[in-house]
């Protein structure tokens, strides 16, 4: 709808019917884009998208199937039509948050077919226009935009439907079963949701949450999710992470349960520069760079022909997935990683809430690099406190 107002005529509406809806929601869908005068390209590739689950029982697999699936029937459709380039979705924040990192680093909680499950090459360009807001908000536009009081406050459905929902394999027998039982569970919780909200009304409380978050922050440089009593329990990470992408490029980074605010302002910029190039001038490397844990670079000594935003993102993010290692194993604190290629090794050195990447030259000895690496990441802990 947000994409027809802008466009008009020129949007082309496609409708893909993977076999894994809700009972009867094709129909409804369609009902819903005719009553809106949206001309809808309807496909129905429910043999195609089952066919190809036919076995998979791991849901992320399924998902995986399903992103590309998706992508290669949106593509083959566009052909049908002339000058089509862009593909608009209605990807959201969250689906970012759970599928993959976004400005830095976050726990893969689940892959969405919009976002981790798309391929990697793809021939139309993606349009999202609502990839950095939270379902709230995209509820209040769809109501400015003025669609029906129960489509905006139905529940949500994932995309890939009953192919994540139904346990191991798919076949008739448990499809067939399971249809009416999220049909009825979907209805109970549509006739409450809208109650929910409004009692809760969180566009309202919003306002004074992030206030007090930003309290405790200033107060003592760090919020976890159980510092948030002045929130329903079961909205406390939500809060955390939607007060994290209202504060993105920012010295605020979230991991975990836990807010934290990098103390940046007080530092000269050419202090932490300057311990770079005693690093870059004690050993032999190709670059040298501090990132904030999610990934964005303070101050680095890389090549211009080396992309350092990536690189720092990159590392942030394999520091991330070390440390879930290691919790999980209950190994204690990631000191450092060094990955070893034949063009030289990469070492990523965690700090308390920084990390010190050194990029070392094929000639170097990585170990006395380590040795020197220690030194620096020292003076910067201090620095950052």
């Amino acid at each position: 709808i947000l994409v027809h107002k802008a466009i008009g005529d020129r949007l082309i509406p496609i409708f893909v019917n993977n076999g894994l809806l809700r009972k009867n929601e094709p129909e409804e869908v369609l009902d819903l884009m005719r009553s809106l005068e949206l001309k809808v390209h309807y496909v129905d590739a429910s043999s195609i998208f089952l066919s190809r689950l036919k076995g998979i029982k791991e849901p992320e697999k399924k998902r995986k199937i399903i992103g590309e699936t998706f992508i290669e029937i949106f593509e083959r459709e566009a052909q049908k039509f002339e000058n089509v380039r862009y593909l608009a979705q209605g990807t959201l924040y969250p689906d970012v948050i759970e599928s993959t990192s976004f400005r830095g680093p976050s726990v893969t909680i689940k892959t969405h077919h919009n976002v981790g499950a798309l391929p990697e090459k793809m021939n139309l360009k993606l349009i999202e226009p609502l990839r950095e807001l939270f379902k709230d908000e995209v509820r209040k536009i769809a109501e400015l935009l003025g669609l029906p009081k129960h489509i905006v406050w139905r529940q949500p459905f994932p995309g890939p439907g009953l192919a994540v929902r139904i346990i191991g394999e798919i076949d008739e027998e448990n499809y067939e079963m399971y249809v009416p039982l999220v049909t009825k569970s979907i209805s109970d919780i549509d006739s409450s949701i809208e109650s929910l909200s409004t009692k809760l009304d969180i566009n309202k409380n919003w306002r004074s949450w992030s206030k007090k978050i930003d309290e405790i922050l200033m107060r003592k440089d760090k919020v976890k999710a159980s510092d948030l009593d002045f929130i329903p329990a079961e909205w406390r990470k939500w809060a955390l992470a939607r007060y994290h992408g209202e504060h993105l490029g920012e010295a605020i980074s979230l991991k975990g349960d836990t807010l934290s605010r990098i103390k940046i302002v007080s530092i000269g910029k050419g202090e932490i520069e300057r311990i770079l190039s005693d690093f870059m001038r004690s050993a032999k490397m190709d670059g040298t760079a501090v990132v904030r844990k999610d990934g964005l670079v303070i101050a680095s000594k890389i090549k211009e022909n080396i992309d350092k935003n990536l690189i720092s993102a990159i590392a942030a993010k394999i520091i991330a997935n070390a440390e879930m290692v290691s919790n999980e194993l209950d190994k204690g604190s990631v000191t450092h990683i060094i990955l070893k290629t034949t063009e030289g090794d990469t070492i990523i050195y965690s700090g308390e809430k920084i990390i010190l990447i050194a990029l070392v030259s094929p000639a170097e000895n990585t170990g006395y690099v380590v040795s020197e690496a220690e030194k620096v990441i020292k003076k910067l802990n201090e620095i950052f406190g």
